[in-house]
């Protein structure tokens, strides 16, 4: 018996030293780098640089508030834009912490990557724009036409298995990144391009194809609920992200904005109070303190000044938010309770 405590001792400390990762980790690697690193979408309204030279967008807000959150710094964050296909490697490698990279959340990339989907945080949908002189009105329309579609996403599956569902016959025409769909759109080289419809309403903008150069078809032919990714080693920092993104929602709910969470809240909605840090309790157990969600509400605003902002009225792409208005204003955006 001796001898096999003894053993044990000795080979205790080697199984611990080949454990990945394990909770705490990444947010003690992170505060000892001091900034945080997001993988994201170099696409318009997502992900990139402005006149100054300063990263903006979507997803760069959602990054911009997890660096607020956990180290007190809005701007303490590096993006790293990546491809459809280095979006995994990425966030796998330990070269980011999360990756915000327009995800669909599915169950195989759930259960196969070794990475984690922490909540939906936008509701797309597939969609199709055609050149307004094909007389294409519908899909059905684009029978043995030239359709293109970004390489390695799951819009290429989609569009693969509605194909052979349909019997169209498409020319599928496969490019790297989305502004590929739209050069070659403009040059002609397809009749019909498909992405996420929100996808397709930006990258338009963005490349300055007129309105009245592009139909957009009625056709919606997937769900695509879109999630940050982190390793799924570490639960305190899939909490971590998964709750900072959840405050955004929540404070829209309670109708704080980034100009007043700083200020006393005269109200006795426990959630609320937890949201301005008035409550303690909700720090602790995510290795922050109480006032993490007023940090990030403070830099970005909440979900809705920061959809606008970025995506919506107040940017140049004018979307409406549609399904991904709050829960009560008839959209499918809604938190967990914060208690």
């Amino acid at each position: 018996m001796t001898f096999f405590l003894a053993s044990v001792v000795m080979i205790a400390p080697l199984i611990l030293a080949s454990v990945p990762a394990q909770a705490q980790e990444t947010l003690q690697l992170v505060r000892e780098r001091g900034y945080l690193r997001c993988a994201v979408s170099a696409s318009p309204g997502l992900a990139e640089l402005d006149p100054d030279g300063r990263w903006r967008g979507f997803q760069i807000e959602q990054c911009r508030a997890l660096a607020a959150a956990v180290l007190k710094d809005a701007e303490a964050f590096e993006p790293f834009p990546v491809s459809a296909a280095s979006r995994f490697d990425m966030l796998r490698d330990r070269r980011v912490e999360v990756s915000l990279a327009n995800i669909t959340w599915t169950l195989t990339r759930e259960t196969t990557l070794g990475l984690t989907f922490t909540g939906i945080f936008f509701f797309d949908g597939q969609g199709f724009a055609a050149q307004r002189d094909s007389r294409i009105f519908r899909l059905a329309d684009a029978a043995g036409r030239r359709v293109c579609v970004v390489r390695g996403t799951t819009t290429e599956a989609n569009l693969r298995d509605y194909n052979r569902r349909h019997d169209l016959e498409f020319e599928i025409t496969t490019v790297e990144r989305g502004p590929g769909l739209w050069t070659a759109f403009v040059s002609r080289l397809c009749d019909v391009v498909t992405g996420d419809g929100t996808d397709i309403t930006r990258n338009r903008v963005a490349q300055g194809v007129p309105a009245d150069q592009v139909r957009v078809l009625p056709d919606v032919i997937s769900r695509e609920p879109l999630s940050p990714m982190v390793r799924a080693d570490d639960p305190q920092w899939e909490s971590i992200v998964r709750w900072v993104l959840n405050a955004l929602i929540l404070a829209e709910e309670k109708g704080l904005t980034a100009a007043d969470i700083d200020r006393p809240v005269a109200t006795d909605d426990s959630e609320a109070l937890r949201l301005v840090g008035a409550l303690p309790g909700i720090g602790g157990p995510l290795g922050l303190d109480d006032r993490w969600a007023a940090r990030a509400v403070r830099a970005v605003g909440h979900y809705g000044e920061l959809f606008e902002r970025t995506l919506g009225a107040a940017s140049r792409f004018r979307m409406k938010r549609g399904i991904n208005r709050l829960w009560r204003d008839g959209g499918l955006i809604y938190a967990p309770a914060l208690r």
